[in-house]
């Protein structure tokens, strides 16, 4: 794969990119969920807008460990 300037892979650029979007679009979520239950009470909330943030916190969490590991790995393959 072709390297950054930095020394990342285009991989690893792609993961970090989708964290901040998935971690960007929770808070959004959050505060949209939070806006719509003060300024309309008596609507029922998008079900989807109150699901987001339960599955995107953790499938960033879970790509910020596998971000992590390509590092690691791709450390280790430099020094060797």
């Amino acid at each position: 794969m072709a390297n950054s300037s930095n020394g990342r892979t285009r991989l690893q650029n792609a993961i970090a990119y989708a964290i901040a979007g998935l971690i960007g679009l929770s808070i959004l979520s959050i505060v949209a969920i939070m806006v719509l239950t003060v300024f309309f009470p008596k609507t029922p909330v998008i079900t989807i807008l109150v699901s987001f943030p339960w599955l995107a916190l953790p499938t960033s969490a879970a790509l910020i460990i596998t971000l992590l590991i390509l590092q690691i790995r791709s450390k280790g393959k430099d020094s060797a």
